[in-house]
């Protein structure tokens, strides 16, 4: 652990960094006055006659990873050798230094979980189109699904160490969650609490194959994807209530509601890292 000093009621931690350049800069500077070769050698004899410690004492505070000053009066003779005008110019902050640090690990965090939430969309994508199903084997279009999304859980184990543990659990809740929904024929009662009001309809949808024209001859699903459709696309009805064939297939709108869905819990899950509405 870093030596800590106490002074003016703030911590400080020493900076062996500052005294390096601070050194580097005596040293030349009395290169440059007397035209000697000065070594560094002779700087920490000179240094540790001057303060009443040993020569190798000084060169480990020196040293990177050599020991800092017992206490903050070595440090404030060190300082008063050195000509220096406060004692704090060879000290940080350590409040500062660890919000730094901190600012750098939730930059980290934040990262990644936008990573997560954007393999999500790829694999709904993935999921949508069918490419977890080219075969009718449907025992391999289960498999080739959670393969798909252990590889997501596996990505979060490795970045154990780069987030926090609460983060890692909400991350591998999330995937849990939807994979409940995509390997049960009702939606997961975790998801529902983020669902989008029209989810269900463009999943079932989905998993029916349907494509939303009007020459299709199921009349539930004919019924239930007008219904969809005028409400997300008015404009394609006409007077008497029919409407024009559209491009739009059920993969369309499942990936349309997912992503609402989706960012619907990652904004809840995650409200510092995503802006809430």
């Amino acid at each position: 652990m870093a030596k800590e000093y106490i002074l003016n009621a703030k911590t400080y931690l020493f900076s062996k960094e500052k005294l390096q350049l601070v050194v580097r800069n005596k040293v030349n500077e009395h290169r440059n006055e007397t035209g000697e070769k000065y070594t560094f050698a002779e700087f920490y004899n000179d240094c540790a006659d001057a303060i009443g410690v040993s020569n190798e004492t000084v060169r480990k505070w020196y040293s990177k990873g050599g020991q800092a000053p017992v206490d903050i009066v070595l440090v404030e003779a060190l300082s008063e050798f050195l000509e220096l005008n406060d004692v704090t110019e060879l000290l940080d902050e350590k409040e500062k230094d660890i919000m730094v640090n901190q600012a750098i690990e939730n930059n980290v965090e934040r990262e990644f979980i936008k990573h997560i939430y954007q393999a999500l969309l790829d694999f709904a994508q993935k999921y949508a189109s069918g490419e977890f199903g080219k075969t009718s084997d449907y025992k391999q279009e289960d498999k080739n699904t959670m393969e798909y999304l252990q590889m997501i859980h596996l990505e979060i184990d490795k970045a154990a160490l780069d987030i926090t543990t609460d983060t890692a659990q909400k991350l591998h809740d999330i995937i849990l969650a939807y994979t409940e929904n995509v390997m049960t024929a009702d939606v997961s009662s975790k998801w529902d609490e983020f669902c989008s009001e029209d989810y269900f309809t463009a999943r079932c949808l989905l998993r029916m194959g349907y494509q939303c024209y009007l020459t299709d001859n199921d009349e539930e699903l004919v019924e239930m994807a007008r219904e969809y459709i005028k409400k997300i696309f008015p404009y394609v009805y006409d007077d008497d209530e029919s409407y024009y064939e559209i491009p739009f297939s059920a993969e369309y709108f499942y990936l349309r509601e997912f992503a609402k869905s989706l960012s619907n819990i990652f904004r809840n899950y995650f409200p510092d890292v995503f802006m809430l509405d």
